[in-house]
């Protein structure tokens, strides 16, 4: 009785035990659910290019970035800067703090920075705002004072100070205002005015952001940098826009969700002769395909749920389609869209936002006559630019320095840089010509090219795509001829044009002269070095000659290094050729004495002085390409052989054979002697 009793108390417990462990189990389960928002919202940030979500975390209103001094607080994804917005709050031990905006260039080849020598392209844009404060206000300068800062003399709050930023593009360059809350209400800007710093400016402007510390005040070991919210279209009145970091209730998301901002690919806008892009033109009855590029601060909205809505003329909440547009039927997120009527027309980019569809993006396009059966209204050719526009040098500068770097490249050959070719069979891609060619109604990537080449000794081809294989050695020359939507073509001796009375002449004065491009490509045949495999015998103290090296290759250096080593583990020592040392040389355990007794030519020929293993390697290298070969020759240095004359026992060793050799000898003489007497003849009487 006892023994059930005592089991029925065992199983209570064990039962009692278990719903405790379970209780917690599922307290734990719910937290790491709760938890799971602010996590992924934790990884959209980076601190010093490492995800350290350690260093990042939500105090209920804000993102704090703990951050010590030099380091940098990256927004993850990039974000649209046209109408941007950032609220910071940051702490009084913080004298000085920058606003990074990392973008593309202007131009597509590059803006040129620097001069002369100096002068190279950059393609990645760095435009760094600083604010920093003063014992009797705050200062705001940018790019490391490119431009006098402007000062402000306000009393500033004793605890953290709130910084709203914002920025916008203006003519080109990145423009930003600061405001420091104060009672004053001081508000401070600055702008770019640098060539340097032009921006892409094609759709929308997007970069990547981060916020610096770049000075504290002495024996600060770290801050607590706080983020109130991020805005991509900061003069948004509804807020939709905005990120703020204020979590809901049960910490598990954020209050605000901000919309996205959204772009069209480069080919939905024209670029005209200023550098200016004109809105969308469409052809009528032609379906435009578009790429939906999504710019969000949490990443939580992607170019797979957003598309295309045909709204009516000034219509933005995507409740009356145009009935001159059309989608693809049964598709249900378009990315395409057609107008059937001529004339200036809007459509939204959309998303399902709370079981409403709401619009992110609007877009105006120019609807022109024609379709694919019907002739454009468009009748004239794509052009190149002047020599009198805008920024013509940068971009002729660029385009040929982007070239450059298609056609070479800096190698290093025995520890020596030089400037090499592309090799033969290599498929050259010529820089874009974006920045060079322009059209009235068609975007540079759906020009048609036809592209030109030829060198001195081989016909003109032609390509259909800005690049070709490049088969012989010598100068390359091209050109690219542009046709437009509409079939209006560039003509071929606006370029290069015999000269009529001359055919050995070309005319100098063609109207596009200056966008015909040349490059060098050098021979590079296949190197070829053999030797040898039989080498002589070497002795100390004779000049040994190696055997000579057969190279099979045109155009190259040919360098030859002299080795030694003991035995067949040791490493391998250089001797120098003795023209190449001083009287100072000691180096590999060989002075100059030494080197000076070897007396190696820099070739073929030394004198060894020690027992051993010796070998010559020979390094043929292309002067103007990458290609190189290598052989070596190795002989055995053994003792100069040493000749004796030995006394002559030969006829003490072998008397007895001298004494048969004699007895025999006489012998066969006796025999002979036998045979040739002749026997007397016998008479009666015998």
């Amino acid at each position: 009785m006892k023994s059930a009793k005592s089991y029925k108390i065992s199983i209570l417990i064990i039962a009692f035990l278990l719903s405790i462990v379970a209780g917690f189990c599922s307290m734990q389960v719910g937290t790491v659910k709760a938890d799971t928002t602010i996590a992924d919202a934790k990884k959209s940030f980076l601190i010093n290019d490492v995800v350290e979500t350690s260093k990042i975390d939500f105090d209920g209103t804000h993102l704090v970035a703990t951050l010590k001094n030099g380091d940098e607080f990256k927004v993850k994804n990039e974000l649209v800067i046209d109408d941007f917005g950032i609220e910071l709050k940051v702490p009084k031990q913080v004298k000085k703090l920058s606003i990074k905006l990392v973008t593309d260039s202007y131009l597509i080849n590059g803006n040129p920075v620097g001069s002369g020598e100096d002068l190279t392209y950059k393609n990645e844009i760095e435009t760094v705002y600083t604010v920093e404060f003063t014992e009797t206000g705050y200062k705001f300068s940018v790019n490391s004072n490119d431009t006098p800062a402007t000062e402000t003399a306000v009393n500033l709050p004793d605890g953290d100070r709130t910084i709203l930023f914002n920025s916008s593009v203006v003519d080109r360059n990145v423009s930003a205002k600061v405001y420091v809350q104060n009672e004053e209400s001081a508000i401070l800007t600055a702008k770019v005015d640098n060539n340097s710093y032009l921006v892409e400016t094609v759709d929308k402007t997007t970069a990547k952001v981060s916020v610096v510390i770049d000075e504290v005040i002495d024996g600060t070991d770290s801050v607590d940098l706080k983020v109130a919210s991020i805005s991509q279209k900061a003069s948004d009145v509804n807020k939709d826009y905005y990120q703020t970091f204020e979590l809901s209730d049960n910490d598990s998301s954020f209050k605000k969700s901000a919309y996205p901002r959204v772009t069209l690919n480069d080919d939905a806008f024209i670029k005209d002769a200023n550098g200016d892009y004109k809105k969308l033109v469409m052809a009528q009855n032609v379906q435009e395909s578009y790429t939906l590029n999504v710019y969000s601060v949490l990443g939580d909205y992607t170019s797979s749920n957003v598309w295309l809505y045909s709204a009516k003329d000034g219509n933005t909440d995507n409740t009356e389609e145009n009935p001159n547009a059309w989608t693809p039927n049964g598709v249900e997120k378009p990315k395409k869209i057609a107008f059937t009527a001529t004339g200036d027309f809007d459509f939204n980019v959309v998303a399902k936002v709370d079981d409403k569809v709401e619009t992110f993006e609007t877009y105006s396009v120019k609807v022109i006559n024609g379709d694919k059966t019907t002739t454009l209204t468009d009748t004239t050719a794509p052009q190149y630019i002047k020599d009198t526009e805008n920024y013509y040098d940068a971009i002729i500068g660029g385009y040929k320095s982007a070239l450059e770097k298609a056609v070479y490249k800096e190698v290093t050959v025995d520890n020596q840089t030089k400037t090499v070719s592309v090799s033969l069979g290599t498929e050259v891609e010529l820089p874009s010509m974006r920045d060079l060619v322009f059209d009235e109604y068609t975007p540079y990537e759906d020009l048609t090219v036809s592209l030109k080449y030829f060198t001195r000794t081989a016909s003109k081809q032609s390509s259909s795509e800005l690049e070709f294989k490049v088969t012989v050695a010598g100068d390359y020359v091209y050109y690219a001829v542009f046709t437009d939507k509409a079939g209006n073509s560039m003509e071929e001796d606006d370029f290069i044009k015999v000269n009529e009375d001359d055919s050995n002449k070309l005319e100098e004065n063609c109207k596009y002269a200056n966008f015909v491009f040349d490059f060098n490509v050098q021979d590079n045949a296949p190197i070829d070095i053999e030797t040898s495999s039989a080498q002589g015998v070497g002795y100390i103290g004779i000049q040994y000659k190696a055997a000579k090296f057969k190279i099979q290759a045109d155009g190259c250096t040919t360098t030859y290094t002299l080795s030694y080593r003991k035995t067949e583990s040791d490493e391998w020592k250089v001797i120098p050729a003795v023209s190449k040392v001083d009287k100072n040389y000691n180096e590999n355990g060989y002075t100059y004495d030494d080197v000076k007794a070897i007396g190696y030519d820099g070739e073929l020929t030394f004198t060894p002085t020690a027992k051993g293993y010796y070998k010559i390697d020979c390094v043929a290298t292309s002067e103007y390409t990458t290609r190189t070969d290598s052989a070596s020759s190795e002989v055995y240095i053994g003792e100069k052989p040493v000749y004796v004359e030995l006394p002559n026992y030969w006829l003490r060793d072998n008397v007895w054979s001298v004494v048969f050799l004699s007895v025999g000898t006489l012998c066969l003489i006796g025999i002979i002697v036998l045979l040739c007497i002749k026997p007397k003849e016998e008479t009666e009487s015998d």
